[in-house]
């Protein structure tokens, strides 16, 4: 069993919306981003890992690692618990707080903060941090 998209992951104090977990990635790349961490999906809270594979069928994972070659990125899901709304909100601004200029490149930690505690449920979440954080200005 695995959350469905869109999925709010949580990593090294920071988060992402992800719309597809199909995902690529160098080898060095998964080892300077933890992907492993917690991911919000409507009521339930999951932990992830990751887990790469040599995105070409010839060459071993070892061999991608050493030459820094793409990697295809599978998550391994574990279901966590349930969550209540509040819980979900305290991590983000926490996030939010702990941020620098990353996520509140486009609006301030204090209204970012202000709009997420005004939401009421997670798709409102989702609607507010795209608008406002995740969105092409």
């Amino acid at each position: 069993m695995k959350p469905e998209i869109p999925i709010i992951l949580f990593f090294n104090n920071t988060f992402s919306i992800e719309e597809n977990l199909n995902k690529k990635a160098s080898y060095l790349y998964t080892l300077n981003n933890n992907y492993n961490g917690l991911a919000y999906y409507k009521n339930r809270l999951w932990n992830y890992e990751i887990e790469a594979e040599s995105k070409f069928f010839s060459v071993p994972v070892f061999i991608c690692k050493l030459l820094n070659l793409p990697l295809n990125i599978n998550f391994k899901w574990m279901n966590k618990s349930s969550y209540e709304l509040y819980e979900l909100k305290a991590r983000l601004i926490d996030c939010t707080n702990k941020d620098n200029e990353v996520l509140t490149k486009f609006t301030t930690p204090q209204n970012l903060t202000k709009l997420i505690n005004e939401c009421n449920s997670y798709k409102e979440i989702i609607s507010i941090l795209r608008e406002n954080i995740f969105t092409k200005h």
